[in-house]
């Protein structure tokens, strides 16, 4: 798989459902190595199983939940660990699940953090 995003490292948070999905898989065809992370383990576990069957690489954090300073620490940590560095971070975390001001609190919070991080 190569493509515009050939060597890249990518973490998508929010990887467990639809959005998410889309992007990992479309970020892994487009040849990137893919980080997820999600609150729900069998979605973000199915995310993961679709990329390696369609010849990606991704690995996943789950359950992760990004308001904890904590939790981001270990998302960053995994990327380096696999992958040795963060090249694009795209959140998409919290969109669809909560109301949209706490969800709005949850995004800022987790880039914030994950900036600080990465």
């Amino acid at each position: 798989m190569t493509g515009r995003l050939a060597g890249k490292v990518c973490v998508i948070t929010g990887t467990g459902g639809s959005m998410g999905r889309a992007a990992a898989l479309t970020f892994a065809r487009e040849g990137a190595s893919v980080v997820g992370c999600d609150v729900a383990v069998e979605a973000a576990e199915q995310t993961v199983k679709l990329v390696h069957a369609a010849g990606g690489a991704m690995v996943s954090l789950q359950p992760c939940r990004l308001s904890e300073p904590a939790e981001c620490a270990r998302l960053v940590e995994l990327a380096v660990s696999e992958f040795g560095r963060i090249d694009v971070l795209y959140n998409l975390a919290a969109r669809s699940h909560l109301h949209w001001f706490v969800g709005l609190a949850v995004v800022i919070s987790g880039w914030v953090l994950l900036r600080r991080r990465a």
